[in-house]
């Protein structure tokens, strides 16, 4: 995909919220990885995310079982301290050793004028010698799996299609 930044200030603020809204539940043991670790591997890593709903801080992930990612983020829009909703539509994915990752178009509004940004993030998954699953992003290392953040089934799309229609961020 081409890479387009119409807001500099603000997509850095995205870049920065997404390095943290993903471990913000998860801080314990955050940094170097275990020990005698395993890949998780795709089967085990594709159960977890599959038809199921990845919550974080401000906003969340949904992963349709058919390889379809919606996600919704609330970021600091402009220098007064406003919130902007920010949705994001693409694909998700886990290779053989069990990285998953977000291939993602996210958009948002900011004094009514259509924001892009492509974000691609990606998280490793180890199984350690004790059967613990642990997680890893390029920006704070390694944490214990997150799992209490995962939700069964869709709960975003509802949230999603109103943001997206409120701010007219596809069209619709």
């Amino acid at each position: 995909m081409a890479h387009k930044s119409n807001n500099t200030n603000l997509a850095t603020v995205l870049t920065i919220c997404f390095s943290t809204m993903f471990v913000s539940q998860a801080q314990a043991g955050i940094g170097a990885k275990p020990d005698n670790t395993r890949p998780a591997g795709k089967a085990a890593v594709e159960k977890i995310y599959k038809g199921n709903s990845w919550r974080w801080s401000h906003g969340g992930a949904y992963h349709a079982p058919n390889g379809e990612m919606i996600g919704k983020w609330f970021a600091n829009g402009d220098h007064r301290g406003r919130f902007a909703s920010v949705i994001g539509q693409g694909r998700w994915s886990v290779n053989q050793k069990g990285t998953l990752c977000h291939d993602a178009e996210w958009r948002w509004r900011r004094n009514g004028e259509l924001r892009i940004r492509f974000v691609k993030d990606c998280w490793k998954h180890v199984i350690d010698e004790k059967g613990n699953l642990w997680q890893h992003d390029q920006r704070h290392g390694w944490y214990p799996f997150p799992k209490r953040q995962l939700r069964s089934g869709d709960r975003l799309s509802e949230r999603y299609n109103k943001i997206s229609r409120v701010n007219k961020l596809w069209g619709e």
